[in-house]
């Protein structure tokens, strides 16, 4: 999974296999600043990240993906940081 990354939340579940997890319930996603990804909103690439995305959110990184319900993305200094209730990190196959 993507290792340079953060997310944080109150709860977490792994699949069996370990191919994805599934944050809930207060989830901090933070993309350091040298962290290369893509953001897909309601199957459109999106150039300039908005500051809410709602509907269906994808984040692309180098061999594992994202999916978010609504977030509200900041970007700063350091880097991105995405907060929603719902996050699903899955690995690519």
């Amino acid at each position: 999974m993507a290792s340079d990354i953060s997310i944080k939340s109150q709860k977490i579940e792994s699949s069996i296999n370990n191919d994805y997890r599934v944050f809930s319930q207060g989830v901090e996603i933070f993309l350091p600043k040298d962290v290369t990804y893509e953001v897909l909103i309601d199957s459109q690439w999106e150039t300039d990240t908005p500051s809410v995305a709602s509907g269906s959110v994808k984040i692309y990184l180098a061999g594992s993906v994202i999916l978010i319900d609504k977030a509200i993305i900041s970007k700063m200094e350091n880097g991105t940081k995405i907060t929603t209730d719902y996050a699903k990190l899955s690995k690519f196959h």
